[in-house]
């Protein structure tokens, strides 16, 4: 039961525990699945990249797999571009198949940043980066101009992205206008059914 409006520019967060359908919405809002019902419509000129959060493995190499998203680049073009994601010196030669979850999330920030899409759908993004990685990528959604939206357990993410944040709680989205107001209303009902039980 949702009614959700996203205009140029704007950051939802879609939150909730697992199993609550975080990612099965985000499939859906993206095409992979059909609604159950309602509409979902997505704005003209309007460019999607996704972030999934189980990324699939890749043939070859990092520098190739950039380097067939940009041909017309130098390899120390190529090299320049992978080093802003951590990607450096004999690094960049990795087979992309053999990385690690964060090597892969990083190839993938690699790739969205190169689409230059206007509407990023990102599922759990910085899970397995690293404390810097992780500063790094938060660093660059809170500076993005385009709409964001994104699901996350990330308390740093969210409190960094200032951005109305739609909870998954009995089947609905129950909205809340920040991080800060967030806490606040789960504190407080914890703190209410805390004092229920210690009742009984």
């Amino acid at each position: 039961n949702l009614n959700v409006d996203l205009r140029r520019g704007e950051r939802l967060i879609i939150a909730g525990a697992n199993g609550t359908g975080k990612t099965t919405l985000l499939n859906t809002i993206t095409g992979r699945n059909r609604p159950l019902g309602g509409k979902i419509k997505i704005g003209t000129g309007v460019k999607p990249a996704i972030f999934d959060q189980y990324i699939v493995n890749k043939s070859g190499s990092v520098i190739d797999n950039i380097w067939a998203l940009r041909p017309k680049w130098t390899q120390l073009e190529v090299r320049s571009y992978l080093a802003r994601f951590g990607f450096r010196g004999e690094d960049v030669f990795k087979e992309s198949s053999a990385l690690s979850g964060g090597e892969k999330a990083r190839m993938r920030f690699c790739e969205i940043s190169l689409d230059r899409a206007n509407l990023l759908f990102l599922d759990e993004p910085t899970n397995h980066l690293d404390i810097y990685m992780r500063e790094a990528i938060t660093n660059a959604l809170m500076e993005y101009e385009g709409t964001i939206v994104v699901i996350t357990h990330d308390r740093f993410l969210m409190k960094s992205l200032d951005c109305p944040i739609m909870s998954l709680e009995n089947k609905t989205g129950v909205f809340y206008k920040d991080f800060d107001d967030f806490m606040a209303k789960r504190s407080a009902t914890q703190f209410m059914v805390k004092k229920t039980v210690d009742k009984e």
